[in-house]
């Protein structure tokens, strides 16, 4: 990634789902969308 990329794709596994959630919500710069 670069600083000129504005999206990103993550894929997850259930096990890393809660995580990886509460990770995005805590940055401002992150929008999550399920």
């Amino acid at each position: 990634m670069t600083p000129q990329d504005r999206k990103a794709f993550v894929l997850v596994g259930s096990g890393h789902a809660a995580m990886m959630k509460e990770f995005i919500e805590a940055g401002q710069q992150f929008r999550l969308k399920a």
